[in-house]
C-alpha cells in the first residue's frame, strides 16, 4: 500500500511539471520552430535539464539542453500489429529526435526502448539522466518512476569503461582540438580549453562513485567543476588532479563490489510494466515470463492507470 501512495504523491506532484515542459514543445511546434513527430508532446515520459545545469556548475547563458524519453506509439514498438512483414517492407521506426539552437534550447529525445539499451550499456550521458536532481527534472510520468526507482541497476563495471574512456577522450581533447568561437578566446586566454577540462575530471569523480558508492551525486564536487570552469587551475594542475584520480579508479576496480553487467530481464520486465501502463497488455505480443516481483508490480499498476 506505501508504494501505491508514494506512486499517487508522485503523479499529482508531476501535473505541474508535464505542463511546463509540454506547454513548451507545443508552443514551438505551433510556432513552427521545431518539427518532431506529431505524437511526441503527448507520448513523453520523462524530461530533464542536462548540461552544465544538471551538474550544478553553470556559469554562463549557453543554450539549455534538454533530454527527454517518449514512448512510440504502439505500431511502432510493434510494427508486426500493422501488417509488416520483415524482408517485403520497411517498418516504421524511430530511435530519437533532436533540434538544436531553438530559443537557446537544445532537445534530444529517445525512444524509451534506445534510452534503455543505452543505460544497460552504460552511456554516460544517458546514465546522467537517471540521476538527475529533483529541479532539473521537468517532466516525469508516474510509470517511469519505476525506471528511476531502479536506477541503481545500470551501475555496473559495464559502466567504468564507459566513464573512463569518456573521461579519457576528454584529457586528450584538452590540448588537441582548438575549439571556434568564444570557447577559442577562452583556449587562447589560457592555453587550453575549459570545457573540456571541467568535463575530465567531472566523469573522473562519477567513475569514481560509480566504483565506491554504486551512485552518482552529480553535483558532490561541483565548486571544483566550476574553478576549472574559470580557468582558476592551470593545464597542469588539471592534469595532475586527472593522473590522481585515474590512479584512485585503478585501486578501486581491485576492491569494488559492483556486479558484472546489469539484470537486463528485471529492466526489460520494467519497460514491458511501462508499456502496457499506457497501452494495454501486450502478452499477445511478446513472450512474457512474469517474477513475483513483475505481478506485485502489475497489481499496483492496476491501481495507478485502470
Amino acid at each position: 500500500m506505501l508504494q501505491v501512495k508514494v506512486a499517487i504523491t508522485i503523479y499529482v506532484e508531476n501535473s505541474f511539471l508535464r505542463k511546463k515542459i509540454l506547454k513548451l514543445l507545443k508552443q514551438l511546434i505551433a510556432a513552427k520552430k521545431i518539427s518532431p513527430p506529431d505524437w511526441l508532446s503527448d507520448n513523453m515520459l520523462y524530461a530533464n535539464v542536462h548540461g552544465s545545469e544538471l551538474y550544478g556548475c553553470n556559469i554562463d547563458s549557453s543554450d539549455k539542453d534538454i533530454y527527454g524519453v517518449c514512448l512510440p506509439p504502439k505500431s511502432t514498438l510493434f510494427p508486426h500489429t500493422t501488417g509488416w512483414i520483415n524482408g517485403f517492407t520497411a517498418p516504421e521506426s524511430f530511435e530519437q529526435w533532436q533540434q538544436h539552437h531553438v530559443d537557446q534550447y537544445d532537445f534530444q529525445v529517445f525512444n524509451i526502448t534506445k534510452f534503455l539499451r543505452l543505460a544497460l550499456d552504460g552511456n554516460p550521458s544517458v546514465t546522467e539522466c537517471l540521476f538527475a536532481p529533483q529541479d532539473c527534472v521537468l517532466h516525469r510520468t508516474a510509470s517511469f518512476q519505476l525506471i528511476l526507482d531502479a536506477k541503481q541497476e545500470f551501475l555496473t563495471l559495464k559502466s567504468v569503461p564507459r566513464f573512463r574512456g569518456y573521461m579519457l577522450s576528454q584529457l586528450h581533447k584538452i590540448k588537441t582540438k582548438v575549439p571556434e568561437g568564444k570557447r577559442l578566446e577562452s583556449f587562447n586566454k589560457w592555453g587550453y580549453d575549459l570545457k573540456f577540462a571541467s568535463h575530465t575530471i567531472r566523469l573522473g569523480y562519477y567513475c569514481e562513485q560509480i566504483l565506491q558508492d554504486r551512485w552518482i551525486d552529480l553535483r558532490r564536487d561541483a565548486e571544483m567543476i566550476k574553478r576549472i570552469k574559470l580557468g582558476q587551475l592551470s593545464l597542469l594542475e588539471v592534469e595532475n588532479l586527472a593522473q590522481t584520480i585515474l590512479k584512485r579508479i585503478e585501486k578501486k576496480l581491485v576492491s569494488t563490489t559492483l556486479p558484472t553487467k546489469p539484470n537486463e530481464q528485471k529492466i526489460k520486465q520494467l519497460l514491458i510494466n511501462i508499456i502496457e501502463c499506457h497501452y494495454g497488455s501486450i502478452g499477445g505480443l511478446i513472450k512474457i515470463s512474469e517474477s513475483e516481483d513483475a505481478k506485485k508490480l502489475a497489481e499496483i499498476r492496476s491501481i495507478l492507470w485502470k
